[in-house]
């Protein structure tokens, strides 16, 4: 053999070996991770089994009232304040914020000191198509700021995310509130 076979030879013994120790290492990186380390897809305060939004009432905590339903032809009309002009394109976007609004933590072992949720809280009644009807309250944010604590109709407390919520409410503002 010349030297320069050889030289060839050696140059390319190396890296397969480069090669076949990166692929190892791939697959011994790969069979390492256990199952729970696998991040999960976030939950929702509302489940996919409910079906559509058919209607929702928010009470603030100020006594006014916002309750819409879905009418006719699946448009958006104001039971309070009775007469209201609806925007449908609003409407739709706040529900479909409240269909995907992320749990943060659930069933939190909290008193109602430590959430913040008092009786003329806040309060939101969801209906769905097959007439399963859910409600919260409105509890204080966490003290990150990045949730807002709530009450089940069940008592269960979870927090859900701050921002995703504020979203939601804007609602009130179209309606004057």
């Amino acid at each position: 053999m010349t030297k320069r076979t050889l030289v060839f030879v050696t140059v390319l013994l190396a890296l397969l070996g480069i090669i076949f120790l990166t692929e190892m290492r791939k697959k011994n990186a790969l069979e390492s991770i256990q199952l729970n380390e696998i991040p999960s897809f976030p939950s929702f305060l509302f489940g996919e089994e409910q079906g559509a939004v058919s209607a929702f009432r928010i009470s603030a905590e100020t006594g006014e009232i916002l309750e819409l339903e879905r009418g006719e032809f699946g448009l958006w009309i104001a039971i309070q304040p009775e007469g209201a002009d609806v925007p449908q394109g609003t409407v739709e976007a706040a529900v479909s914020q409240l269909s995907s609004l992320p749990v943060l933590a659930d069933d939190l072992p909290l008193s109602e000191s430590e959430f913040g949720v008092r009786d003329q809280a806040t309060q939101v009644s969801v209906s769905f198509a097959d007439g399963e009807i859910l409600m919260f309250q409105i509890g204080d944010p966490t003290p990150s700021g990045n949730g807002i604590y709530i009450r089940s109709a069940d008592g269960t407390i979870s927090i859900i995310e701050k921002d995703s919520f504020d979203t939601f409410l804007k609602i009130l503002t179209y309606f004057g509130f």
